[in-house]
């Protein structure tokens, strides 16, 4: 009984957070389109370039000056990942509603975890393309900062400063999605044999 009680909570958190992170998703998308068409965006933003192994660096003070191409790249690369996690999110949902009415090993119900291993395997791939482009085309490190003038002075407040790095390792989540596909098919595969069996029978 704690059991089922258990699996209901998991499904109704998992429907809301569903919706919470679509409507997140949809205001950061909206944001970073707003800058990708040249939408402005004050703070300081320095952009290291290395291209045929000379480096140089530019500074912009709003992000409508960096160049269109870095802009493209980093919303689509943005895009991309918020689109395979909200994904995953949706099949997660999907799997722990099933298992909530009861069919626990269903096609219907598995194949939900296959699809979850393709988009993990794709955030994976995702991060470590990235972690790839930052490290060989370009480097950013980005600093905002809310300037009020005193007495003739600027004084900058809540500074943060933001730097291209990933806590995720790419790499494990591709493991993660490789490990996932396997135990699905496994299972899978083996529904389909009793299947079999019982007809033969």
């Amino acid at each position: 009984m704690d059991n089922i009680k258990g699996i209901s909570l998991i499904n109704n958190i998992s429907k809301y957070l569903y919706i919470f992170a679509s409507t997140i998703s949809i205001i950061f998308v909206c944001i970073l389109f707003y800058i990708l068409i040249g939408g402005s965006f004050e703070g300081l933003i320095n952009v290291d370039t290395i291209i045929n192994d000379s480096e140089s660096s530019s500074q912009y003070s709003n992000f409508n000056q960096v160049p269109l191409g870095s802009r493209f790249i980093g919303f689509l690369l943005a895009v991309l990942i918020i689109g395979f996690t909200l994904t995953i999110l949706k099949f997660w949902k999907n799997f722990i509603s099933l298992v909530n009415q009861g069919k626990y090993f269903e096609v219907s119900t598995l194949k939900n975890l296959k699809y979850i291993s393709y988009f993990l395997f794709g955030i994976g791939t995702s991060l470590f393309l990235i972690e790839i482009f930052t490290d060989m085309i370009f480097s950013t490190s980005t600093s905002f900062s809310n300037e009020s003038a005193l007495n003739g002075k600027n004084i900058a407040d809540n500074v943060v400063n933001i730097e291209s790095s990933f806590s995720l390792s790419p790499i494990m989540l591709m493991l993660n999605g490789i490990v996932i596909w396997v135990l699905s098919h496994i299972l899978i595969e083996g529904m389909r044999i009793k299947k079999e069996n019982e007809l033969t029978i």
